[in-house]
């Protein structure tokens, strides 16, 4: 099986469980990612409004054969206002745990993403249990 290490790009779509508005809309994700022995360790960037800038988190995890699976860790989250406009907030972001399976030519990873707390009302009450689908593809 091929290291992961480089720079990896793709996308993220949201799952049924996110408002009608959101059902398999695709958002980009960029990724720097290091392996050694195994473990996954990087860096993520990513925008989650337009009107946002761009974030930057922390990637850790681990490859076993070709699963990759790693946790997504963002210093910042994002709440909206009583006028419903997106705002980010320095508070940890809820874990977003990626799980997915690399191909034969080690250049593409396609697999499932959730959110693994309580978010309460860090977004909207009725976006529970949230998940969806990415794919990401190492870039030259």
């Amino acid at each position: 099986m091929s290291e992961i290490t480089g720079k990896w790009k793709g996308w993220y779509e949201y799952g049924h469980t996110y408002r009608a508005e959101l059902w398999r809309k695709r958002e980009d994700l960029e990724f720097f990612l290091e392996e050694n022995n195994k473990i996954i360790t990087g860096k993520v960037w990513e925008q989650w409004y337009p009107e946002l800038p761009i974030v930057e988190g922390v990637v850790k995890g681990y490859i076993e054969g070709n699963i990759v699976d790693f946790l997504l860790l963002f210093p910042t989250t994002m709440r909206f206002d009583k006028d419903e406009k997106p705002l980010l907030v320095n508070a940890p972001h809820p874990e977003i745990h990626y799980s997915g399976k690399l191909n034969e030519a080690g250049n593409k990873i396609l697999g499932t993403w959730s959110l693994l707390t309580e978010i309460g009302g860090t977004y909207r009450e009725e976006e529970e249990n949230l998940y969806g689908s990415f794919f990401i593809e190492r870039q030259e």
